[in-house]
């Protein structure tokens, strides 16, 4: 019984087992609570579920689906994705579907995504990112994300609850950035530099990191706005500065805050590590972790490289 037990836990999937356990005594109950817990109580079951897909093929198909605003439909649509019921199996167009079921606060989407995270089916398992996903599940009274969440438990770093594609990069939907609530002036780059050397200090930053960071998004200019929907000087886009408590994007202080905030949370999770800061900032935490380090996406390297060098350069002239 044991032995074919032990099989299991070697099989590719289901495996919704932390890595690096063995099978062994106590952690063979634990692993077992694991199976029995999905297999009992998934709350979705695709071979009962209503799911009629829009016409069209592949990518067309999924786009007019991903423009529903019915929450339950969209996660039909993504779980027969995620399994391959009907419909080519594909687990980006799951994710993105379970991300924005899960953004409008549906449950059962966001007991999904901590499902997937936690068997790592977009590659390495993350009970981090699970957790987190099943924290807002749990909050929305799925009892199903409460009982796994108590298996799992919760992370001792506060994890952002984000939408880890297989490739490794985040699925954003797309927002734009608002229309200014005042027309503020542009500050120049000596303003600019005295709020810096004024602020960075109440973040534990060092304003040369700041400054650079601010050269590499925005060139200084507070009224920048990029094709990804980034704003302003630190170039936050609204999802970020609604994170981090930005009232008002297009006020320059207000956006040196935010991305400051957002700075010290990566300098917290990083454990200092300048490089991982870095490419956080520029492809988010998220992607970082996946990759276990630098993603190899070509801006981001560019942007990592470009901003250490300078900074090696300043030091060295000191």
């Amino acid at each position: 019984m044991i032995a074919n037990m032990a099989s299991i836990f070697r099989s590719p999937h289901p495996n919704p087992l932390p890595e690096g356990e063995g099978v062994n005594g106590t952690t063979m109950i634990k692993h077992l609570i694991y199976i029995s817990v999905f297999v009992f109580i998934s709350p979705f079951s695709i071979a009962d579920a209503d799911v009629s897909f829009p016409a069209g093929k592949d990518s067309k198909q999924f786009e007019s689906q991903l423009s529903s605003t019915q929450v339950t439909q969209l996660t039909q649509w993504a779980i027969a994705y995620e399994h391959g019921r009907g419909v080519k199996k594909n687990l980006t167009f799951a994710i993105k579907l379970l991300c924005k079921a899960a953004r409008k606060q549906h449950g059962p989407a966001q007991y999904e995504l901590g499902w997937i995270y936690m068997n790592g089916r977009q590659g390495n398992r993350n009970i981090d990112l699970a957790a987190a996903w099943f924290q807002l599940a749990t909050a929305q009274g799925d009892v199903h994300a409460t009982r796994l969440l108590k298996i799992i438990g919760s992370s001792d770093k506060p994890t952002n609850a984000l939408c880890l594609l297989p490739d490794g990069s985040v699925f954003r939907q797309p927002v734009n950035c608002p229309e200014p609530k005042n027309n503020i002036p542009s500050p120049n780059i000596k303003t600019i530099l005295t709020w810096v050397n004024q602020l960075a200090p109440e973040y534990n930053l060092q304003p040369r990191l700041v400054l650079e960071v601010i050269r590499a998004e925005s060139n200084f200019n507070s009224k920048a706005q990029s094709p990804k929907h980034a704003c302003g000087l630190m170039q936050l886009i609204p999802a970020t500065a609604e994170r981090f408590g930005v009232a008002d994007i297009w006020d320059p202080v207000e956006n040196l805050k935010g991305g400051m905030a957002y700075l010290q949370w990566l300098q917290n999770y990083f454990n200092g590590n300048l490089q991982l800061i870095l490419a956080a900032y520029n492809a988010g935490e998220g992607a970082v972790t996946s990759y276990q380090g630098v993603p190899p996406y070509e801006e981001t390297r560019r942007y990592v490289s470009s901003i250490t060098r300078k900074l090696t350069w300043v030091q060295r002239a000191l």
